[in-house]
C-alpha cells in the first residue's frame, strides 16, 4: 500500500490549531494510521491467494473491525469517558413537562438530552414524566456536567449521535447557560478522511465486511469451502468393512442428495474435498432424513490423512465420538426418524479442541466438546442397518471464521486516553491500596489463586473479589449456547429459546453434554422437585444457572402434589412417592427472625404429632403434619423429598464433574439429602465452583457439600437450617483439597440433628480457606471448625452464640490426636456468645491479631494446642 493510509494520518492530522479543548489531540491520532498501516503490509502478501478481482484487503482485517471501530469512535468522538446515555435528544425547544414525542419517539419516563432550549439555562439531561421533569442525578450540578459526553440511543434525527458539554468552567444550574454540540461529525478535513476510508460503506467496518463477502473461501485461513451439489467431484469411503460404497448422488439446490443403495450394517463418509484450517475453523453439517431401513447413524468425521475422529447421532438418540484422538464419547442426544433434520454446528481449534452443538429441527442444542482430534478433512457420515435405501441430503452451508487477532490496539493506548490528573489519582489510589494489603500470613504454604488480593482499610476488610458472569462464560461467546426456562410458561418438549422456553432446569441441564459451554437463564420462581434441579452436570462442560429476570429461582425438592385429608384435630395425612427428608413451613408468619421457614421436627409416634403443633410423622408411604397454626397443609408446607429406591435424585443442585466449571447466581437452594452437593468421580481431575447470592438451606445432610479437588469462590451466600454442616469442604478418593474463599458468607443454624459435631463452616483433609467478613452464628456445635492439617486464614469474621453444650465453641483449629495439625488465622474477628471462644487441637495453632472475645478459650487434655498472637504481614 506504499504508505498511503499512514501518510494519509500523518498529513490530515498535522499540527495544528484545534477547535476546542474537547477535541482529539492530533500527536494521539496519527499513530492509528501507523497501526492500521503496519497491519495491512504484513497481511498484503497473503492476498495474492485469494481467488477473485477484489480490493487488496487482507481477509484477516475482517477481526479487525473492532480496532479500527475504537480507531473511529476516537477520531470522532475524542477521548473524554462517555457517561450513561440518554434515549432521545430535542430537536427544538420544548415544555419540560408532561410525556411527549421527541425526534419521533414518544417518551415514557425517558432520559432526553434536552440542549435546544430558548432559554439555554434550562438545557441539560433530564428524565420524563406525567408532570414536571427532573434533571437526571447523574448529571444534575455543574461539576457533572462540565465536560461531559453521552450517547443518544434513538430518534430519527439525532439516534446514534454522541452529545458534548462545551462550558468551559464549571455552570451553576438554573442561573448559568449550559450548551452542548454534536460529536457525530468532526472537522471537515477529519470527516472527509474518514469518508474516504469507508469507500461509501456505513463504517469502515462495513467496507471491510463488504470486501469479505466478495471474496472466495480461502482453505488454509480459517475457512470451509463451500458444498454446491457437485456429485462429479465426490468420494465416499467406506471405513467399516471395505466395501465399495454403493449410492446413488443427485444434485440439489440445498445441497447434495445420497441415497445409500447397499445393505448391511456399514459406516460410509462422503467428501467433497473440503478442508478446515486456521486457528478457528466453524462449519455446519446439515443432514435430512428421508427413509432408513430399520437404524441408522449420520455425523461427520475429520481426517488429517492419518487419523480420524467420528462423531454420529444414532436414531436411537446416542451420540458417540470413536476413532483417533482423546476418549470416546457416549451420551445421549435426540431421537430421529423420517423428516427430521439434524444439524451440526461446529468449531474447530488448531489444538485439536472442538466445541459441537446439535440441533434436532429447530429444537435446543445438546453441546459438547472434545480434544485431541485431527484437522483436515471434513465428512459427512451415514450409516445404515439391514436392507434397503438410507437417503440422507447432506449441507455444508458456507459459514467459517477468520483467525483471531489480538485486540491490544485498545489495550496499547488505553493509558494515553486517561488525563494525567487521573493518571496520577490511579498511582496514588494504587499506592494507597499497598498500605491496606493484607498478605498471606507467615507459614501459609498452600497456593491459592495469586490474583485474589485482600485489603484493611482501617475500618473493614474487603478484597478484589467480585463475581461476574462475564468472568467464567461471555454471553457474546460463539462458542456458548443460551436455554431459557420458565416454569410459568415454559414445557419440556420447547426448543428452550426465550421465546419458547423450556420448563424444568432439569431438562435444560441434560442439553449440556460433556464439554458444553452453556448458559441456562431460568426465570425466577419456584421450581418443584419434578421442576427443580436434581440431575448432575456432565464432565468436562463450563455451566452457569442464573436468574432470567433478576427475580430470584427457588430449586425446591419439596412434593407440590400431594393432597392432604384430615386425619385427627388439627392433623392431616397425605401419601407420597419417595422418601421425605424434613418438613418445613414457609407461611409468611412462621418465618424466622432472620427469615428462615418455620422448622417442624419429626415426632417419635403418630400419637406424639396429633398432640404436637409443628410437628410431622412418617409411616409407611403416609405423611401426617400438624402445622403450628392448626390449618390444613397448603402450598406453603414444604414436605422435602427424595428418590423412592435410588440415590440418583437425592441431592438438589447436583454437580458431579471432572474438569468442569459451574457459576451460580441468585439460585435458593431448598431441600433435598444436601441442596447443593459438588464431588468429582476421578482424583486426578479439578472443578471450579462460583456462587454468587445464592442460599442452600433445609438439607438433610449438609447445606453446601464440596468433595474433591476444587476451586471454590463464594460471594454474599448463605448455609442455614441444615441437618448436619452449611459450608462443608472435603477431599475424596485420595484427591487434592479443596481451595475456598468465602466473601460476607452466612452460615447460621445448622446441626438440627443435633449430632455434636456440626458446624457453620469447615474444611478438612488439608484443605485451604479464606474467610472474608463472615458471620457464623447459632450453629449447633463449633461455628467455625477447620481440622485435617487444614489451613484457615479469617479476616473480618464473627463467630457466636454456638447452641450445643460441651462443645459449643467459636473458632476451632484442629482434633484430637490429629498429624499434621490445623493451622488458623484470626485477623480482626469477633468472637461471643458461647461456651468457648476459641478451641486448639493437640498440634493445631490458632494465631490471632486484633481480635474481640468475651469469654474463654477451651483447654485441657486434648485442646492443648497454640492459641498466640501474630502481626500481619
Amino acid at each position: 500500500m506504499a504508505d498511503e493510509i499512514r501518510d494519509a494520518f500523518n498529513l490530515v492530522y498535522a499540527d495544528g490549531p484545534i477547535s476546542g479543548p474537547s477535541q482529539p489531540k492530533k500527536s494521539e491520532i496519527r499513530p492509528i494510521g501507523g497501526l492500521i498501516q503496519d497491519a495491512v503490509d504484513a497481511l498484503d502478501t497473503r492476498v495474492v491467494t485469494v481467488e477473485g478481482t477484489i480490493a487488496p484487503i487482507p481477509a484477516e482485517i475482517i477481526n479487525l473491525t473492532t480496532r479500527v471501530t475504537a480507531a473511529e469512535a476516537t477520531i470522532l468522538t475524542g477521548v473524554k469517558p462517555l457517561s450513561a446515555s440518554v434515549r432521545l435528544a430535542t430537536t427544538g425547544n420544548i415544555t419540560l413537562s408532561g410525556e411527549q414525542t421527541i425526534d419521533g419517539t414518544l417518551t415514557s419516563a425517558s432520559d432526553v438530552s434536552v440542549w435546544k432550549q430558548a432559554d439555554p439555562k434550562q438545557n441539560g439531561v433530564y428524565t420524563s414524566g406525567a408532570g414536571a421533569w427532573t434533571r437526571r442525578t447523574d448529571l444534575d450540578t455543574g461539576a457533572e456536567l462540565l465536560g461531559s459526553r453521552f450517547m443518544v440511543r434513538e430518534g430519527t434525527t439525532y439516534g446514534g449521535y454522541i452529545l458534548a458539554n462545551t462550558n468551559t468552567t464549571a455552570p451553576l444550574v438554573g442561573t448559568d447557560n449550559i450548551t452542548f454540540t454534536e460529536y457525530q461529525k468532526a472537522d471537515p478535513s477529519v470527516t472527509a478522511e474518514v469518508t474516504t476510508a469507508r469507500a461509501g460503506a456505513a463504517s469502515v467496518g462495513a467496507r471491510l465486511d463488504a470486501a469479505a463477502d466478495q471474496k472466495k473461501q480461502m482453505a488454509g485461513l480459517g475457512y470451509l469451502q463451500e458444498l454446491f451439489g457437485d456429485n462429479n467431484n465426490m468420494v465416499a469411503t467406506n471405513i467399516t468393512d471395505g466395501a465399495t460404497p454403493a449410492y446413488v448422488a443427485t444434485a440439489l439446490t440445498t445441497g447434495l442428495q445420497i441415497a445409500q443403495t447397499t445393505g448391511g450394517n456399514r459406516i460410509v463418509l462422503y467428501s467433497t474435498r473440503n478442508k478446515i484450517g486456521g486457528r478457528h475453523t466453524r462449519f455446519r453439517c446439515r443432514q435430512t432424513i428421508t427413509s432408513f431401513p430399520s437404524s441408522c447413524r449420520v455425523g461427520f468425521s475429520l481426517f488429517d490423512g492419518t487419523n480420524r475422529s467420528t462423531f454420529t447421532l444414532s436414531n436411537a438418540g446416542i451420540i458417540s465420538r470413536v476413532g483417533t484422538g482423546a476418549a470416546t464419547i457416549s451420551t445421549s442426544g435426540p431421537t430421529f426418524a423420517n423428516g427430521d433434520v439434524i444439524e451440526w454446528r461446529v468449531d474447530v481449534y488448531d489444538d485439536g479442541t472442538i466445541y459441537v452443538q446439535l440441533f434436532k429441527n429447530s429444537e435446543a442444542p445438546y453441546s459438547f466438546g472434545a480434544t485431541g482430534v485431527p484437522v483436515g478433512d471434513v465428512l459427512s457420515l451415514a450409516q445404515s442397518s439391514g436392507t434397503g435405501t438410507s437417503t440422507v441430503i447432506h449441507l455444508l452451508p458456507k459459514e467459517s471464521s477468520f483467525d483471531s487477532l489480538i485486540d491490544d490496539f485498545g489495550r496499547s493506548r488505553q493509558d494515553e486516553r486517561i488525563g494525567a490528573s487521573e493518571m496520577g489519582d490511579l498511582a496514588a489510589a494504587r499506592l494507597l491500596l499497598q498500605t491496606m494489603r493484607r498478605n498471606t500470613p507467615v507459614g501459609w504454604t498452600p497456593t491459592i489463586s495469586s490474583a485474589r488480593k485482600f485489603y484493611f482499610s482501617g475500618a473493614v476488610y474487603f478484597g478484589n473479589v467480585n463475581l461476574t458472569l462475564a468472568q467464567v462464560l461471555p454471553v457474546y461467546d460463539p462458542d456458548v449456547i443460551k436455554l431459557y426456562v420458565d416454569i410459568a410458561t415454559g414445557s419440556d418438549i420447547n426448543i428452550g429459546s426465550a421465546a419458547s422456553p423450556l420448563k424444568s432446569k432439569t431438562a435444560a441441564l441434560a442439553r449440556c453434554l460433556a464439554g458444553s459451554k452453556a448458559i441456562v437463564y431460568v426465570k425466577g420462581g419456584l421450581y418443584d422437585f419434578d421442576n427443580c434441579w436434581k440431575s448432575a452436570v456432565p464432565a468436562s462442560s463450563t455451566i452457569a444457572v442464573v436468574s432470567w429476570d433478576g427475580v430470584p429461582v427457588i430449586s425446591s425438592m419439596h412434593d407440590a402434589g400431594l393432597v392432604w385429608a384430615l386425619d385427627s384435630g388439627t392433623t392431616y395425612v397425605a401419601t407420597f412417592a419417595g422418601r421425605v427428608v424434613n418438613v418445613w413451613d414457609a407461611k409468611t408468619a412462621n418465618l424466622t427472625a432472620d427469615g428462615d421457614y418455620g422448622r417442624l421436627p419429626i415426632a417419635s409416634t403418630l400419637a406424639n404429632c396429633r398432640s404436637t403443633p409443628a410437628s410431622y410423622f412418617v409411616s409407611g408411604t403416609s405423611i401426617y403434619v400438624n402445622t403450628i397454626d392448626g390449618r390444613a397443609p397448603d402450598a406453603d408446607i414444604r414436605v422435602y423429598k427424595k428418590h423412592a429406591t435410588t440415590t440418583a435424585n437425592d441431592t438438589n443442585g447436583n454437580y458431579q464433574t471432572r474438569n468442569g466449571t459451574i457459576y451460580l447466581e441468585g439460585i435458593y437452594f431448598e431441600g433435598g439429602v444436601s441442596p447443593f452437593f459438588n464431588r468429582i468421580d476421578d482424583p486426578a481431575y479439578k472443578m471450579n465452583v462460583y456462587a454468587r447470592d445464592c442460599t442452600f438451606k433445609y438439607g438433610g445432610t449438609d447445606n453446601f457439600d464440596i468433595n474433591g479437588d476444587t476451586y471454590c469462590v463464594l460471594q454474599n451466600c448463605i448455609a442455614a437450617w441444615s441437618a448436619q454442616d452449611g459450608f462443608n469442604y472435603h477431599a475424596i478418593f485420595g484427591s487434592a483439597a479443596p481451595q475456598v474463599i468465602e466473601i460476607s458468607c452466612i452460615g447460621r443454624y445448622n446441626g438440627t440433628d443435633t449430632a455434636g459435631t456440626n458446624n457453620g463452616s469447615t474444611i478438612h483433609e488439608g484443605g485451604c480457606i479464606i474467610r472474608v467478613n463472615g458471620l457464623y452464628h447459632h450453629n449447633q456445635n463449633r461455628n467455625v471448625h477447620d481440622i485435617g492439617g487444614s489451613f484457615s486464614w479469617n479476616m473480618g469474621c464473627t463467630a457466636r452464640d454456638s447452641t450445643s453444650g460441651i462443645n459449643s465453641s467459636n473458632f476451632v483449629a484442629g482434633l484430637v490426636g490429629e498429624n499434621p495439625g490445623t493451622q488458623t488465622w484470626l485477623d480482626g474477628c469477633t468472637s461471643s456468645g458461647s461456651l468457648f471462644q476459641l478451641e486448639a487441637g493437640d498440634l493445631s495453632t490458632i494465631r490471632t491479631f486484633n481480635l474481640t472475645a468475651s469469654g474463654a478459650n477451651r483447654t485441657g487434655t486434648n485442646y492443648a494446642g497454640t492459641i498466640t498472637t501474630y502481626v500481619p504481614a
